[in-house]
C-alpha cells in the first residue's frame, strides 16, 4: 500500500489562492473565475466582477465522479454542473455513503470504485497505453 507515503504528505496542501477561490464560489455561488476585486477584474477581466466559467463550451467527454460524503462536491453543484456539460458521458456517484474526498486518492475501495471504471471509461474513449495491465 502506497497509504504511508501519502500519510508522511498530507495535508500536501493547496496554494492559499485556491482556498480563497474557492472561498469566493461558495460565498457568490457562482461557479466563477478569481475575484480580483472591482478595479483589477477589469483589467484581467474586461468587466467589474469575475466572469462564470463557460462549461458549454467543452467539446471533449468529461466523466463526474462524486461522492455523498465529499465536503468539496455538493450535491446541488454536481446537478448543476451536470446539466450544463454538454458531452457528459458519465455521472457517477459512488454508493458508499462514507466515501470522502481524500479516499478518492487514499481510500482502499479507489481501486474498484473509481479507479477500474475509470480506466474502462478511458479504454472506451482512447487508445490505451501499451504499458497499462488491466
Amino acid at each position: 500500500t502506497r497509504l504511508p507515503v501519502f500519510i508522511s504528505h498530507t495535508p500536501a496542501g493547496t496554494p492559499v489562492k485556491n482556498m480563497v477561490h474557492f472561498a469566493q464560489m461558495v460565498l457568490h455561488k457562482r461557479f466563477q473565475k478569481f475575484d480580483y476585486g472591482t478595479n483589477m477584474n477589469r483589467q484581467v477581466y474586461g468587466q467589474a466582477t469575475p466572469p462564470e466559467y463557460n462549461v458549454t463550451g467543452i467539446t471533449v467527454p468529461v466523466a463526474l465522479y462524486w461522492s455523498l460524503n465529499d465536503w468539496f462536491a455538493d450535491p446541488r453543484d454536481v446537478a448543476l454542473l451536470s446539466k450544463r456539460l454538454p458531452k457528459l458521458v458519465l455521472d457517477l456517484q459512488i454508493p458508499d455513503p462514507t466515501f470522502t474526498h481524500l479516499d478518492f486518492i487514499v481510500g482502499l475501495q479507489a481501486k474498484d470504485l473509481v479507479y477500474d471504471p475509470m480506466m474502462k471509461l478511458m479504454f472506451h474513449y482512447g487508445k490505451p497505453h501499451p504499458s497499462y495491465i488491466v
